[in-house]
């Protein structure tokens, strides 16, 4: 038997009865936004888009002419859909979440005709950082992220989401940063994203394991290129998040071998703004871009490159202008 929880004027919730039910704190934050009344055993539909705010589809019992029953992928049209009797516009891009308690859950993406970083920011937002689904191959990738979060590290997530960005006729890349400071065993590097954008008429860098986008002062559009200069020479730049950067698998991301726990690491580094930014400006001091099987890095003077060829003598390392004129040379190549 179900149970209603009951938003008041001020936003306060009272629960009635069975307050640990399932699927109570997934929605928690979404009902306290709105002032509905909702009961738990009823479908929960859900709107988000750069990861942020999430409201509440109402679904129509009326079925629009051109109506469609939601398919089994992530990525599907804009569309009115059924699922489980109701109608639901799903026409504006962004992640929609259907849940009814007990029996399904899905998560749809609908892409931007025209916005790329949004696409590639919505489908980041799939996932959470963790390594929980590192191993799987794509094929499960994209069948356990239809029924629940994905937990991935920056390296798989990036991987899955350029392999459906390209489907879809989005030219993108990955990429690459890595810290020129001593090593540890977790944070030397990252990989992260870049995307062509027709207005900017370049490549942009996203990162989409910490859901975010980088701007220079002026809140032009930095590449990768640009945004390890800008942390070389100590230029002002800016993170630009798109979605929740401490959405973090704080449970289960654990090392494979030695089943260390970086529970408690990772909840250091991602519950503050300035903590996450210090975590780029070290992971992404160099840039790295991969050539057919060789990695092309960024040395930014002379000493980086004789430290760079003492610790990994297996790159190819070039200078600024060499990386620039090979990747960035104004065109989608």
């Amino acid at each position: 038997m179900g149970f209603k929880i009951i938003l008041e004027n001020q936003l306060e919730m009272k629960l009635l009865k069975y307050f640990q039910r399932p699927c109570f704190k997934i929605f928690q934050r979404i009902l306290m936004s709105n002032k509905l009344h909702v009961n738990f055993d009823d479908p929960i539909v859900s709107f988000t888009t750069y990861g942020f705010h999430s409201d509440l589809l109402e679904g129509s019992i009326i079925k629009c002419n051109k109506s469609q029953e939601l398919p089994n992928q992530i990525v599907i049209s804009p569309n009115n859909y059924v699922w489980f009797g109701k109608n639901y516009n799903c026409t504006k891009s962004g992640v929609y979440r259907f849940s009814l308690p007990q029996i399904e859950s899905r998560q749809h993406v609908v892409l931007d005709k025209y916005d790329v970083l949004s696409n590639a920011l919505n489908l980041a937002n799939i996932a959470v950082r963790g390594n929980k689904d590192d191993t799987c191959s794509m094929e499960k990738l994209l069948k356990n992220g239809l029924i629940r979060f994905l937990s991935l590290t920056c390296g798989p997530l990036v991987n899955m989401v350029e392999n459906l960005l390209l489907q879809h006729g989005i030219t993108c890349r990955k990429v690459h940063g890595h810290t020129i400071e001593s090593m540890n065993s977790y944070n030397n590097g990252h990989t992260m994203i870049e995307i062509w954008h027709n207005d900017a008429d370049k490549f942009v860098v996203v990162d989409l394991d910490k859901k975010s986008f980088f701007t220079d002062r002026d809140g032009k559009y930095l590449s990768l290129f640009e945004l390890s200069e800008s942390i070389f020479r100590k230029l002002p730049w800016k993170m630009i998040p798109g979605g929740f950067t401490n959405s973090v698998d704080l449970v289960n991301f654990e090392d494979k071998n030695t089943k260390f726990n970086y529970g408690f690491i990772e909840h250091s580094f991602y519950n503050r703004k300035h903590t996450v930014r210090s975590v780029i400006e070290r992971i992404c001091q160099i840039p790295i871009i991969e050539r057919g099987s060789e990695m092309v890095v960024c040395a930014w003077n002379k000493n980086y490159e004789k430290l760079l060829m003492e610790k990994h003598a297996d790159w190819k390392i070039v200078n600024p202008d060499i990386f620039l004129k090979e990747f960035y040379s104004n065109n989608k190549s």
